[in-house]
């Protein structure tokens, strides 16, 4: 941590405000989903942006994996 009152916060402190429509669209577009698949996610882990791009990582793999398996069964 810093003493510099001037540094900015890492962004892993960053909250997700499900008040203002506008930053729930800006987030859902930096993070490639919709703004209900968004808010879908801060309800299982909070508004902390690190969680939910976590959450919705292990979501993307998981969809990505039935995907590989429902191929090899062809």
């Amino acid at each position: 941590m810093t003493d510099d009152p001037n540094a900015s916060r890492h962004s892993d402190d960053e909250r997700i405000n499900t008040e203002d429509e506008a930053e729930v669209a800006r987030w859902a577009q930096a993070l490639c989903t919709s703004p209900e698949e968004l808010r879908a996610a801060i309800r299982v882990v909070g508004s902390d942006v690190l969680r939910v791009k976590g959450h919705l990582f292990t979501i993307l793999v998981r969809q990505h994996n039935r995907r590989g398996k429902a191929g090899d069964a062809e």
